[in-house]
């Protein structure tokens, strides 16, 4: 009994996994037949029951009714898409986002919302019906201030669904014949085996399962991710690379405009008469003087706006003489003079002791030699 449980139990492993890779079986009338005259075989080594277990599905079963409803149907598709837009609040439209969804019959994932008043930013996931999705998308763009980006995706899942529901009739299949198996078990350890392969069996059904119904909501709804950005004030303002230059020097504005719809248009005026309308240009200047430096930018819809920076650029005069300049000049080296000698003073005096002595016999020697002279020449 042992050795035949064994095979029997080896046989329907292999044929529920032969029967799982199997996209659509097809059970035949002579296979039907196998599972009910198979248990009553007498002979030593049977024909295993297993050989039938794929037919064995039963016909009333609900997962089989759902094949023929998804050929029928059409392709399984799973949809979800993403919209990035810019709004003038973003607590109100986030509270927007939840009754477009709830109006359509879906529902809110999650929300995230994070940032700084001026600047802030939230993350809303919704569900919604798939035959809603187009309508859904229309709306969020409505509420809109400007749609940054926006990407659909789609993936097909109708022949892994079919997959799963051929494996999950062929795994229901071999539970039963497990449990038949149980039935004919005669000692602890035959049914201990059986009751091992039987949980492994109801295992992977309850996987199965799962997998399926998780395709089916998924097929079912489709997911919108919905970025919301704060829209930024419309906002002119540059800055220059240096402010203080000598006369002829280049100086390079930069655009810092904030806000609004591209493309600008620009408009600069550098203070000594000279304009521009590149975005970002570089202007010198002539002569010596503070310079007020304005841009003005507009936004293709007309609106524009204007910064103005007085005394700005700050060009130096060329160098020539003046009489303060020559003062502080010559205060400088008179105070330069004096500190050498000073110094050369200090020096003096600490080396009297070395110097001294030998000035003062420098000075006999010389002395003694002229009186000696005036003698001879008297």
């Amino acid at each position: 009994m042992r050795h035949r449980l064994g095979v029997i139990s080896l046989v329907v492993i292999t044929s529920a996994i032969l029967a799982a890779c199997s996209r659509a079986p097809s059970p035949s009338p002579s296979r039907n037949s196998a599972p009910s005259s198979a248990p009553a075989a007498p002979a030593p080594a049977p024909r295993p029951p297993s050989a039938g277990i794929p037919p064995q599905a039963p016909a009333d079963n609900g997962r089989a009714s759902q094949v023929s409803q998804e050929s029928t149907l059409g392709r399984l598709v799973v949809r979800t898409g993403t919209v990035s837009i810019t709004v003038n609040s973003v607590a109100e439209s986030i509270d927007q986002v939840k009754i477009i969804a709830e109006s359509a019959g879906g529902y809110v994932v999650s929300s995230t919302f994070g940032g700084k008043e001026s600047e802030g930013r939230a993350t809303v996931a919704i569900r919604v019906p798939a035959d809603r999705y187009d309508d859904t998308i229309r709306k969020l763009r409505g509420m809109a201030v400007e749609v940054l980006s926006e990407n659909s995706q789609t993936q097909d899942v109708t022949e892994e669904f079919t997959d799963l529901q051929s494996r999950l009739r062929n795994l229901e299949a071999a539970e039963k014949e497990y449990l038949v198996l149980l039935q004919r078990a005669n000692t602890v350890e035959d049914v201990l085996k059986v009751q091992q392969q039987l949980a492994n069996v109801r295992g992977d059904i309850e996987r199965t399962k799962g997998r399926i119904q998780f395709l089916e909501r998924t097929t079912s709804t489709s997911l919108i991710t919905v970025n919301l950005e704060r829209v930024r004030q419309f906002k002119a303002a540059f800055k220059a690379d240096r402010i203080q230059v000598e006369e002829g020097e280049e100086v390079f504005f930069t655009d810092q405009t904030v806000g609004g719809e591209a493309p600008f248009g620009y408009s600069w005026d550098f203070g000594d008469g000279a304009t521009s309308t590149e975005k970002s240009p570089a202007h010198s200047y002539n002569s010596g003087g503070a310079y007020s430096v304005s841009l003005k930018v507009t936004d293709p819809k007309g609106n524009s706006s204007v910064e103005a920076k007085s005394n700005y650029i700050k060009v130096l005069f060329p160098p020539g003489w003046t009489p303060g300049k020559t003062a502080r000049d010559a205060w400088n080296g008179l105070k330069l003079v004096s500190r050498g000698l000073g110094n050369l003073g200090l020096w003096v005096g600490i080396f009297v002791p070395i110097w001294g002595p030998a000035w003062f016999i420098f000075w006999y020697i010389r002395r003694r030699r002229r009186k000696a002279k005036a003698a001879r020449g008297s």
